[in-house]
């Protein structure tokens, strides 16, 4: 059937390493480990110019294994996704403003085959392949080094006098009309999330996406605010990069453990960002809340990118973190901060960066023009850096972060990503020019109908279809990718409609009404339309997963067990079959397998873990359908 979560039509497969192949290769490389190690902290003692102690990061054999030390067997880690300066170090070294920002008020069965293969935890897009895939901070920051607080950022963005008469003004909150083709590219976007199923119910969409909205809050790592909704959270990991003498502390645990991957995290504000600059303008109330949740992201990362010549990748030691099921509050495993270097690059984090630092400088222009400045400089400087420096993490820090956030796709998407983000936020022709050079890499792929976190083919040809003139391969490739998504499509293969009113697939017609149906109807089967009359959002509807596979909401909250529940000890609420006790409200978990069956098991991590870019693109379709 097909449906929202079709892994039978996912895109390419790649396969992560088990616990036991990583465990091998770990051994094999023992002396390249050694010898970065050796390097690498050679290189931060050298560079990194702080205050406080200096510490060398031990960088720690880690492996990912999806369970907890109850005896089970090792699973696999499900893969989420369907002229320059010579001195660089001296770019990096920018003036920031330190002020902080205040937003404006305003049935029982069997368990089936996927638990032994599992399949992909949830994708974007899709293709036509019918293979199924197996890939898998109380007062904390006055006792460390603050970074980049006392100077002042004097940026100007309305510097852009160099700027191609052509391109398009950027998009803000309040946007004027549109033409007719502009609509079906923004329509386009609605799709981009979603596979096609037909559904006649209403649905809240109002509700749902304050939910959607509100689970970010449920994410948060470091010291939460006064402010904050999902209060049976706490503060966590408030001494993170202690070690190093930076300040890594906030950002967001990217699912169900307590790890910080910067990748995923990068990716889910670029996809919040969008959303906002798009649809930003049907939020009502919920536009606040989105922004503080873009905010909290991009505070971290800023942080992370603080250091001139260093971006930090990680922090925390993902093996550890998976043989124990502790709360964040009371996490004891090690806190490892992981970076990528000009030595040991990292194109395709740091470009995911720069991306996700220039959407969001649009989306606080209005508001906040100093941050809004801030940001676009320091996403400026993580481009070049990862333009200069080019290399993938996965060369670089393999064997920590490859059974986790391996990078299949290569950095060459990521630094086109990045590089139309920062086009569509200055207007420079530097940027354009740049496009244009580079999409080249890209041409002979056939991943145009491919979007998630690692690859960002489609959301390349979609944000540049949105410009007017566009040179090929944009607008064709991004009907394609409308084309691939239509359930009556008969093939991939489209012929541009010169009329501006529609895109051809074939012999299929696809109109404006046609796109926004499609897009209505996944929205509409995650939340509850579909056989098992189920949501897939924690806390919406009547019916939704109760046990999904979450530490925080699955053990007593610190107000409910004030004690501290260590490694072990939380194996007994991982292993129990009542509910989870804390509602992680907003929550869309992996979902159903592809015979619409769903077991709501807190083992099954496949289909019952949510994570922080399966809400992101989420948001937006919410906030058009809400006024739609």
């Amino acid at each position: 059937m097909t449906k929202w979560l079709q892994q039978g039509k996912c895109c390419s497969k790649e396969h992560r390493a088990n616990h036991m192949a990583a465990k091998t290769r770990l051994k094999e490389d023992e002396g390249q480990k050694v010898n970065y190690r050796d390097r690498s902290n050679s290189e931060i003692r050298e560079s990194l110019d702080v205050k406080a102690s200096a510490n060398v990061c031990q960088l720690r054999s880690i492996l990912k294994r999806k369970d907890i030390g109850t005896g089970s067997k090792p699973q696999k880690r499900v893969r989420f996704d369907c002229a320059y300066k010579d001195d660089l170090e001296e770019q990096f070294e920018e003036s920031e403003d330190s002020d902080d920002v205040s937003l404006p008020a305003e049935h029982a069965r069997p368990l089936p085959d996927y638990l032994r293969n599992p399949s992909r935890y949830t994708c974007y897009s899709f293709c036509s392949s019918s293979e199924v895939g197996e890939e898998s901070n109380a007062q904390t920051w006055e006792d460390v080094l603050k970074l980049d607080t006392s100077s002042k950022s004097t940026e100007s963005l309305s510097e852009h006098d160099d700027a191609p008469h052509d391109l398009p003004k950027s998009v803000e909150l309040n946007n004027g009309k549109r033409s007719i083709m502009s609509l079906i590219r923004r329509l386009s976007v609605l799709v981009a999330a979603a596979m096609a199923i037909q559904s006649v119910a209403s649905h809240n969409y109002d509700d749902a996406l304050t939910k959607s909205i509100l689970f970010y809050e449920g994410q948060r790592s470091g010291k939460l605010p006064s402010t904050q909704r999902i209060t049976w959270r706490k503060d966590s990991a408030l001494r993170d990069g202690l070690e190093l003498g930076v300040d890594l502390v906030g950002g967001y645990y990217d699912a169900g453990d307590n790890v910080k991957f910067t990748f995923p995290m990068a990716f889910s504000m670029t996809m919040l960002a969008w959303s906002v600059l798009e649809f930003g303008q049907s939020m009502g109330s919920d536009l606040q809340h989105s922004m503080e949740a873009i905010q909290w992201g991009i505070d971290y990362l800023l942080k992370a990118t603080s250091i001139p010549g260093f971006v930090f990748a990680q922090v925390g030691d993902p093996y550890g973190d998976h043989n124990c099921w502790e709360r964040p509050e009371d996490m004891d495993t090690p806190r490892t901060p992981y970076a990528v270097s000009k030595q040991f690059p990292g194109s395709e984090v740091s470009a995911e960066i720069a991306a996700a630092l220039a959407a969001s400088s649009m989306v606080f222009r209005p508001i906040n023009r100093g941050y809004s400045a801030r940001l676009l400089k320091r996403a400026r400087m993580v481009f070049e850096f990862a333009d200069k420096y080019r290399g993938s993490y996965n060369d670089s820090l393999g064997p920590w972060v490859c059974p986790f956030y391996c990078d299949f796709s290569g950095y060459q998407d990521e630094l086109v990503w990045g590089a139309a983000w920062l086009l569509r936020a200055t207007k420079a022709p530097y940027y354009w020019n740049y496009v244009l050079a580079n999409i080249r890499n890209l041409d002979k792929s056939s991943s145009f109908s491919e979007f998630g976190w690692d690859t960002k083919h489609a959301g390349i040809n979609l944000i540049k279809s949105q410009t007017p003139y566009v040179p090929e391969p944009f607008i064709t490739n991004a009907d394609k990718f409308v084309c691939s998504v239509l359930p009556e499509s008969p093939t991939v293969s489209v012929s541009y409609s010169p009329d501006d009113r529609a895109i051809h697939c074939s012999n299929v017609i696809a109109k404006p009404a046609r796109l926004i149906q499609v897009a209505r109807s996944q929205v509409d089967y995650i939340l509850g339309s579909n056989p098992l009359n189920m949501s897939y959002m924690v806390g919406y509807g009547k019916k939704f997963p109760k046990k999904i596979h979450h530490r925080g909401s699955s053990l007593p909250s610190v107000i409910q067990h004030s004690q501290r529940i260590d490694c072990v000890g939380g194996s007994t609420y991982f292993s129990s079959s009542n509910p989870n006790p804390n509602l992680l409200t907003g929550a869309i978990v992996g979902g159903p397998d592809i015979k619409d069956y769903y077991a709501d098991l807190r083992a099954d991590f496949t289909h019952s873990e949510p994570t922080t870019y399966i809400n992101a693109p989420l948001v937006g379709l919410l906030a058009y359908f809400k006024s739609h």
